[in-house]
């Protein structure tokens, strides 16, 4: 599945700290269909008992496209980590329905009675606990394939290492897109201790660009979406959407499907995602990406090259707000939720012909 990037959060926190600004951005949420605190990792607890697991090696290294308000003002950002295992999902998105490319996820969070939360364990399945990952230095790591503006080639990226671990970032700003579609674009590593060198390589893409003037969705009606096809055939396109993610996200539509430009959403799928609630802004993500991948002594890494785009869902009668001057006379602010409406608690808040929604506790 292409979900959202667990490792761009820390990557922009180095990368702001250090001045490289072309290698950070935000962060994600646990991945639906990804890991769910199984047994693999560096280790942990389940049950009080301690569980040591083999430390595998799990490279993440992605290319990202980030989309300005012009062509100008894209930039590709490069980064990754070379981790003893997966990163900790400490949700646990279960999946419950399926119908075609498409798939609605509902949340829970696992319980456990006895992390030792101050080793750092964290609970990622009921009663299992495991700490996070450690990066780890791999040797140098060059890329091949990119057009860097100071016509490296190989293109080497920055090892930054400290108590934290080591994180690989770039020193320099790279075009959209940083290379010729379809084209090969290969990382090398150079190996470092416990870990030989290796090489991985994936294809290049071309920035997404989605023609719908906008994503307008209508309990019980199919959405057709529409893009312009990459001519990388192995590419594959994502379609998240979250329409309730202030204040915790009641679930998702994840479709990931062939890039041909256009996927239908079946509208029964996004009937039973706008019962579960709605809050303001209401976002979709939708994601080109082509991910390579190489063995590691017993364990992996990856690369992925990947466009992305975020998209305010038109709902009717949801008006997102930030304060209540955003929102018509009569109606407020909701807080946490960011949409305009009238608070209640029964039907009798509700002016005449409105009742009050159990999931919003906002009369419609």
């Amino acid at each position: 599945m292409l979900s959202q990037s667990p490792i761009r959060l820390t990557l922009g926190v180095i990368c702001t700290a250090l001045g490289l600004c072309a290698c950070g951005s935000s962060g994600s949420e646990g991945d639906p269909g990804g890991s769910t605190g199984g047994a693999t990792g560096s280790g942990g607890s389940a049950g009080g008992t301690t569980v040591t697991g083999e430390a595998k090696a799990h490279g993440m290294f992605e290319i990202h496209y980030v989309t300005g308000a012009t062509a100008s003002s894209s930039y590709a950002e490069i980064g990754g980590f070379m981790y003893d295992g997966p990163p900790n999902e400490l949700v646990i998105w279960e999946k419950k329905k399926t119908e075609g490319d498409c798939s609605l996820y509902t949340p829970r969070t696992p319980f456990c009675a006895s992390c030792d939360v101050s080793a750092g364990e964290q609970c990622v399945g009921d009663d299992v606990c495991r700490t996070p990952p450690s990066t780890h230095d791999v040797g140098a790591i060059t890329l091949t394939g990119l057009h860097p503006p100071s016509g490296a080639n190989p293109l080497a990226l920055t090892a930054v290492t400290n108590a934290a671990g080591t994180t690989y970032l770039c020193a320099e700003t790279l075009p959209v897109p940083p290379c010729a579609e379809g084209g090969a674009v290969r990382l090398d590593a150079a190996g470092q201790g416990d870990y030989a060198a290796f090489g991985v390589q994936t294809q290049c893409i071309a920035p997404l660009l989605v023609t719908n003037p906008t994503i307008a969705i209508e309990s019980g009606k199919t959405l057709t979406l529409n893009w312009t096809p990459s001519s990388a055939t192995a590419a594959r396109v994502e379609v998240e959407l979250d329409l309730s993610h202030h204040g915790g996200s009641k679930g998702k539509l994840i479709c990931e499907t062939a890039d041909t430009g256009s996927l239908q959403i079946a509208g029964t799928l996004i009937e039973s995602l706008i019962a579960l609630g709605v809050t303001g802004y209401p976002k979709a993500v939708v994601t080109r990406a082509l991910t390579g991948n190489a063995p590691v002594g017993s364990g992996q890494a990856e690369l992925k090259i990947y466009s992305d785009l975020y998209f305010v869902v038109e709902i009717p009668g949801l008006l997102s707000c930030q304060n209540d001057s955003d929102c018509p006379t009569g109606q407020t602010c909701q807080v946490p939720g960011q949409m305009c409406g009238i608070s209640c608690t029964s039907n009798a808040d509700c002016p005449s012909g409105q009742t009050c929604l159990a999931t919003t506790n906002i009369c419609q």
